[in-house]
């Protein structure tokens, strides 16, 4: 009786620390695929859905032609999501041949995008952000790359 109960009691234990919980089970989906990548993906995991938007560019002639548009597609992959600019909590953007004139540019149209008059008196919710100089891009002639890591207020 000892070894039954034993082997009973050993049997609970191994299923209960080998029991997958489904409520922990991740969840992603992939948004405006491409050859090679998705402009975005959705992940849903324990209650917070967090999205990343991969690096993206613009078309155009000029550094801020090219930002603007950027950041348009930037809006564009937001929206893919059901997503809003404030759920926004990090963005990275390559620049390439920084200097400061693109710099000033980029956080010009930055400010403007987001709708900010003084980004020094009020940056409340502007995303954690890293802005780096590159040599180029992937794709040739573009000149900025901008992507995105957004986390939902509301699972959807």
């Amino acid at each position: 009786m000892k070894k039954y109960l034993l082997a009973t009691i050993l049997m609970t234990i191994t299923v209960v620390c080998f029991a997958q919980d489904s409520t922990k089970k991740v969840e992603r989906k992939f948004i405006d695929r491409t050859p090679g990548y998705s402009k975005s993906v959705s992940v849903k995991a324990n209650g917070v859905t967090t999205v990343y938007i991969s690096g993206l560019t613009g078309e155009g002639n000029t550094f801020e032609e090219q930002t603007r548009k950027a950041f348009n597609n930037i809006l564009a992959a937001l929206k893919a999501n059901n997503a809003t600019l404030s759920q926004i909590v990090k963005m990275n953007t390559y620049i390439v041949n920084i200097n400061a004139q693109s710099v000033d540019t980029f956080r010009a149209i930055r400010k403007e995008v987001f709708g900010i008059k003084n980004i020094s008196t009020e940056n409340d919710g502007m995303p954690a952000s890293t802005l780096l100089g590159v040599p180029a891009l992937a794709e040739k002639g573009k000149l900025i790359e901008i992507e995105a890591i957004v986390v939902l207020d509301e699972i959807k």
